[in-house]
């Protein structure tokens, strides 16, 4: 069997569980036709992703994950994406911008892709 395409989900909140998930797809062909054999398929939690911002995020520096969208997907305060809350990244990504409070910050971003998904992992921190 080969790996043909991939496919990322955007996030998606557990209803029951109030919990964010991804969704990942795996298609997987067989050598000789070619064709879609089996589909692997798995939902992926992404709270532990949550508990590791707020493990590397401090008073004054946070790290946090945006969304195309600008949808805040992961946070240091799990309400902060309860909430809906977006953020727009400004034009220049790396340097002085205003944070996500409103306030004067540095920041530093870097885009991650994955398949179809693009996500913004963002820090900052205040001037």
């Amino acid at each position: 069997m080969e790996l043909k395409k991939n496919y990322f989900s955007p996030m998606y909140f557990n209803q029951k569980r109030g919990e964010p998930l991804v969704d990942v797809a795996v298609p997987l062909q067989a050598v000789m036709s070619g064709k879609i054999q089996y589909v692997l398929l798995a939902s992926i939690r992404l709270k532990k992703i949550w508990d590791l911002l707020a493990d590397i995020s401090s008073r004054n520096q946070i790290v946090f994950i945006l969304d195309k969208a600008g949808n805040i997907i992961g946070h240091p305060d799990p309400s902060v994406v309860l909430s809906g809350q977006k953020y727009r990244l400004p034009p220049i990504t790396s340097g002085i911008a205003e944070g996500l409070s409103g306030n004067q910050v540095v920041m530093a971003v870097k885009q991650l892709d994955f398949g179809n998904q693009s996500i913004y992992i963002v820090a900052q921190q205040e001037v």
